[in-house]
């Protein structure tokens, strides 16, 4: 059951306030001890907002499917929760929860094909604190739940990260894109899930 509002909550496009940077750890991590440990947390997807196109080789719907195409596997966050669960991190859903994990595409750049593949993909990965706003969420009050989701702000944010991602979702940061923008004609978008954990763990600890 869980599950299943889970998926339908990924797909809500939410107009998140908090403004972050590349690989930023927000002042707010020093607040609490317990901000450097990762230890429960909810995932959340949004789909991503901004689509930019060539206009002269194909056409806006195209260009929208492929974009809620990509964003579909980019949203799914079955390997991630997976990476998590292997860390002794527990996954949370509609309930009560230290933090939560949110993956945004903020901006789908097309090539000048007639598909719209992607030539870009920017995203923002956050992580917030949801300790205390957290106490009165359950299943049965999604709309409250959601209405908290879209109005966390800086206050709350402990970390977040930017990536960018090529047509195969195999690059992963600004610098490696340029320097290799189709490394590998096979679509993988698990290694970028992957490099969400690498990440995290550069900056949060797991349970042991």
């Amino acid at each position: 059951m869980y599950t299943k509002i889970m998926i339908s909550l990924l797909f809500i496009s939410l107009g998140f306030s908090a403004c972050g940077t590349k690989n930023n750890i927000y002042n707010n991590i020093s607040k609490k001890e317990n901000y450097k440990i990762l230890d429960e947390v909810s995932i959340i997807g949004s789909e991503s907002n901004s689509t930019t196109f060539s206009k002269y080789s194909t056409t806006p719907y195209k260009c929208k499917q492929m974009r809620k195409e990509y964003d579909k596997e980019i949203l799914n966050t079955t390997l991630i929760s997976k990476l998590l669960q292997e860390r002794n991190v527990k996954i949370k859903y509609i309930e009560p929860t230290k933090k939560v994990l949110i993956i945004k595409p903020e901006g789908y750049f097309s090539k000048l094909d007639e598909n719209c593949t992607p030539s870009r993909i920017d995203i923002k990965i956050e992580l917030y604190d949801t300790e205390e706003i957290s106490k009165n969420w359950n299943k049965d009050d999604i709309k409250n739940y959601a209405n908290d989701i879209k109005f966390l702000n800086k206050d709350n944010l402990i970390y977040s990260q930017e990536f960018t991602l090529g047509e195969y979702h195999n690059t992963s940061g600004y610098s490696a894109f340029i320097t290799f923008p189709n490394l590998d004609k096979n679509k993988d978008i698990d290694k970028f899930h992957q490099d969400i954990i690498k990440e995290l763990e550069k900056v949060m600890k797991f349970p042991r």
